[in-house]
C-alpha cells in the first residue's frame, strides 16, 4: 500500500486573530481550506497566498461568513483561481449575499477597490453545491482522495469536512458547534472517530459560554426595559449567519402577546436583507429536527416575517416606529449601517447596543493590554465592537486612550466617511475656459465650454452644457451634463430629457463632424422605480421625427416617409344614437345567400305583387 505525504501550509488563522486560510497539500494535489478575509488582513498575506492560486486544485469551503470566503473574490478575479468550489446550498447562497452586503457596505464608505461585483459573481460560478453526508470524489491529480461534508452547528449549511485518502482520515472542523441552537442542529462527529489528522480551532476553548435560555432571557429584559423607557435598541448582526437566530428570537417575542413588545417596532437593516430571508425560507431542510417537525405539521415556516420590517435604506428606517429595535450590518462596527446607528444613537443614555459578536477577536484581555502598552504597530488595531465588549466588562486595556468628559462619560473616535456624487463648478470650467482660449495660439487647439440649444429648425435657446474636445483628448462618456432649472415648458418640450445622444458640430481645432454626448449615469441608485438608460431608450429604435432633414437615410425611398408597418384602421359609423349596426350578422343562414337567392326573392316579390293587383 502506497503512503500519502501530507502537508499543511498555513496562511492566515494560525497563531494569530486573522481569518483560517490554509491549503492541505496531498502528494502532488492542493486544496484550499477556506480563505477568509477582514480588514486588518494584511496585503502581503493576501499576495503570498495568490501565489499559489495557479497550483490550486480544489477549494472547500466550510460557513458562508467573510471570515470563511471573503478572499475567494480576490483570489477568482485577480489571481486567475479556475478550480471547481465545494460547498452546501446555503454557503453558496448566503456566501454571496455576505459578499455583496460587505461590498455595498464599503463602496459607499470608501475606495473600495479589493474586488467588485463581477469578481464576486465570476466567484460564485465555480461552486459546485453538495449535501451533508456526500461523498465527492475529486478528479485530476486529487484522484483517490474523497471528501465529505458534514454539519458543524455554527451557522446555516456550516461544514466540517472529512477527506479520505486510502486509509488515512482527515478531519477539517473550524467554527463548530456542538449544542443545539435555536434553528440548528449541533455538530455531527460521529463519522469523526480518530482521524489520522485533525484541523482544528481552539479559539473558544478558555471562554465561558452562557446557557441559550439564560443568554435569550438577558436580551428580552435589556430589550423590554429600554423601549419602556423611551430608547431605541441597536442589535449590530452579521448579514446571514447569527442573525437569522436573532431575528426568529425577536419575531417570536413580537408574535406573543403576553410578552409586551407588540406596541413597539421592529426592523432589519441590512442592503441585501430581503434577498437573504427569502432565501432562507427555502432552506428549511438544512435546520433543526423541531424546525422541520414544526414546517411539517403546521406548515409553518419560522422566517416568515410577520412582524419585522424589512430596510435597506435609512429613510426608510425612518417609517418604523419609535422606540424600536434595529438589527443592523455589520456585526464588528466597521462598517455599515450598524457604525452609521452607532454615532448616531450613542450620545443619548437611554439607547442600548447589542453586540453579538468579537470580530474574529478572540484575544484576552490580558493579552490586548500588554499590547497597547507595547504599542506595536504591527499588529491590527482593535475594532469598535471589541472595544465596546471590553468596557461592558470593565477591561483596563478598553479605557487606554480615551478621554473623559464630564460626568465621567468616554469619548470614543470615530471616523464616518461616506460617498457623495461630484458636483462640478461650472463657474470655475467657464473662467479656465476663456483663460485657455486667451492663451491659445492659432496652431494650438483648446478645450472650449460651448452651449447646445435645439428647436424645430433653429436653435432657441440653451438647455445642456458641453465640452468640445480636442483630437489629441479622449472623449469620457460619463461628463456630467448641466440642466438648467430655469428652462420654460416650451425647451422641455423640444429637448427630450429622455433622449440619450445629442449631436453638436465641432467648431474648428475640434473634432470635425458630428460627435455625440452620451447622457450620464448618476452615481447614487435611483429612487424612481422607472428605466432611465438602457435599450429601451429611442436611440436604439427608428422613430419618427429623426431623420427629416436632408442628406443620409436609413432606407432609399422616393418618399419622404417614414419605414413603418402597413396599418389599416377600421372605421366605424356613428349616428346620434351610437355605432351602427350591421344586420348581416344577425340573420340566418338560409337567408343570407349568394345573389342568385336574392334574385330569387325579388322575383318571388314581384309575382305577389301582380297577383293581388
Amino acid at each position: 500500500m502506497a503512503t500519502s505525504i501530507i502537508k499543511l501550509h498555513t496562511f492566515s488563522g494560525a497563531g494569530d486573530t486573522y481569518p483560517p486560510c490554509f491549503i492541505l497539500q496531498v502528494d502532488d494535489f492542493y486544496c484550499l481550506l477556506d480563505c477568509g478575509w477582514s480588514e486588518n488582513l494584511p496585503r502581503s498575506r493576501i499576495t503570498e497566498v495568490g501565489k499559489w492560486a495557479k497550483k490550486i486544485g480544489a477549494v472547500l469551503i466550510s460557513h458562508p461568513s467573510m471570515r470563511h470566503l471573503g478572499l475567494l473574490p480576490v483570489l477568482v478575479g485577480k489571481y486567475g483561481l479556475k478550480c471547481p468550489v465545494y460547498s452546501t446550498t446555503p454557503v453558496c447562497k448566503l456566501g454571496q449575499l455576505f459578499c455583496y452586503d460587505e461590498f455595498q457596505s464599503r463602496f459607499l464608505s470608501e475606495d473600495f477597490s479589493l474586488f467588485s461585483l463581477d469578481d464576486i459573481d465570476e466567484a460564485f460560478e465555480l461552486f459546485i453545491q453538495v449535501k451533508y453526508s456526500q461523498t465527492i470524489n475529486l478528479q485530476g491529480k486529487g484522484r483517490g482522495l474523497s471528501v465529505t461534508p458534514l454539519p458543524s452547528g455554527h451557522m446555516l449549511g456550516g461544514t466540517i469536512w472529512k477527506a479520505v485518502k486510502d486509509e488515512t482520515d482527515i478531519i477539517y472542523a473550524i467554527d463548530f458547534n456542538n449544542e443545539k441552537s435555536r434553528h440548528l442542529n449541533g455538530a455531527a462527529f460521529d463519522a469523526c472517530i480518530r482521524p489520522r489528522l485533525l484541523i482544528i480551532d481552539v479559539s473558544n476553548a478558555l471562554y465561558a459560554h452562557v446557557g441559550r435560555k439564560d443568554r435569550n432571557e438577558a436580551l428580552r429584559h435589556l430589550l423590554l426595559k429600554t423601549l419602556r423607557r423611551g430608547g431605541n435598541v441597536l442589535v449590530a448582526v452579521d448579514t446571514a449567519g447569527y442573525c437569522l437566530e436573532i431575528a426568529n428570537m425577536l419575531e417570536s417575542l413580537w408574535h406573543s402577546p403576553e410578552s409586551g413588545f407588540m406596541a413597539y417596532g421592529l426592523a432589519m437593516l441590512s442592503h441585501v436583507g430581503y434577498s437573504v430571508f427569502d432565501f432562507t425560507k427555502s432552506l428549511v431542510e438544512w435546520m433543526s429536527e423541531r424546525i422541520l417537525r414544526s414546517f411539517e405539521d403546521q406548515r409553518c415556516n419560522p422566517f416568515h416575517l410577520r412582524h419585522m420590517q424589512l430596510c435597506h435604506t435609512l429613510d426608510q428606517l425612518d417609517c418604523v416606529s419609535n422606540p424600536k429595535v434595529i438589527l443592523a450590518t455589520d456585526a464588528g462596527l466597521r462598517t455599515g449601517f450598524a457604525r452609521l446607528l452607532f454615532a448616531d444613537w450613542a450620545d443619548n443614555e437611554l439607547n442600548s447596543v447589542v453586540i453579538t459578536s468579537r470580530d474574529g477577536d478572540f484575544r484576552e484581555a490580558s493579552d490586548l493590554f500588554t499590547l497597547l502598552q507595547k504599542q506595536q504597530s504591527n499588529e491590527p488595531d482593535v475594532s469598535l465592537a471589541r472595544r465596546l465588549i471590553g468596557l461592558s466588562r470593565g477591561e483596563k486595556w478598553a479605557r487606554e486612550g480615551l478621554a473623559i468628559a464630564a460626568a465621567d462619560t468616554l469619548l470614543i473616535p470615530l471616523d464616518l466617511s461616506q460617498r457623495v456624487p461630484v458636483i462640478e463648478d461650472t463657474g470655475a470650467r467657464e473662467v479656465e475656459g476663456e483663460k485657455g482660449s486667451s492663451e491659445a495660439g492659432p496652431g494650438r487647439s483648446s478645450v472650449v465650454e460651448t452651449t447646445l440649444a435645439q428647436s424645430k429648425g433653429s436653435s432657441t435657446g440653451a438647455a445642456n452644457q458641453f465640452r468640445n474636445f480636442s483630437k489629441s483628448e479622449v472623449f469620457d462618456p460619463i461628463d456630467e451634463l448641466d440642466n438648467s432649472e430655469d428652462d420654460t415648458e416650451d425647451e422641455d418640450d423640444e429637448i427630450s430629457a429622455g433622449q440619450p445622444h445629442v449631436s453638436s458640430s465641432t467648431p474648428g481645432g475640434g473634432l470635425g463632424g458630428n460627435v455625440f454626448y452620451n447622457q450620464p449615469y448618476s452615481l447614487l441608485p435611483s429612487n424612481s422605480g422607472s428605466l432611465t438608460h438602457g435599450r429601451h431608450m429611442a436611440c436604439y429604435d427608428i422613430f419618427p421625427g429623426a431623420q427629416l432633414h436632408s442628406g443620409g437615410q436609413f432606407f432609399r425611398s422616393t418618399k419622404r416617409t417614414q419605414p413603418v408597418f402597413p396599418v389599416t384602421e377600421r372605421v366605424v359609423q356613428w349616428d346620434e344614437y351610437g355605432e351602427k349596426i350591421d344586420t348581416n350578422i344577425y340573420r340566418m343562414s338560409a337567408e343570407v345567400g349568394g345573389p342568385e337567392s336574392t334574385k330569387n326573392r325579388s322575383q318571388r316579390s314581384a309575382t305577389s305583387n301582380i297577383g293581388r293587383s
